[in-house]
């Protein structure tokens, strides 16, 4: 693998967890502020069960996304199969005529002596 490919390769992974971030912060920094709100931070308890609530609505947000990517990645990759399948038949298919062909069979006999 040439160090360009590398380099691209681990943009793409940097990039991915920029876009990871990009959308799940928003939805944690709601996510704090509404449970602030709503359970306050008067004791310890209450910061404890505020910064835990708010970690595990981070992570199902960030593991949504991710799913979802995944899922679109999926489906990306079946096209791209269902492609490639498409363009195996219409090669065999173009590979049956050819020996249905008889000009070809004529070309393929042996030379009688």
């Amino acid at each position: 693998m040439t160090e360009i490919i590398k380099k691209a390769i681990k943009a793409r992974k940097e990039a991915t967890w920029w876009q990871y971030a990009a959308w799940t912060l928003p939805f944690a920094a709601l996510a704090a502020l509404g449970f602030e709100y709503w359970i306050g931070l008067d004791t310890w308890y209450d910061k404890t069960l505020v910064s835990i609530t708010v970690i595990f609505f981070t992570i199902s947000v960030f593991w949504w996304w991710w799913a979802v990517r995944k899922f679109a990645d999926l489906m990306e990759s079946m096209k791209k199969t269902d492609e490639n399948f498409n363009e195996v038949k219409e090669n065999l298919r173009s590979i049956r005529n050819d020996l249905r062909d008889d000009s070809f069979r004529e070309w393929r006999k042996p030379k009688k002596r």
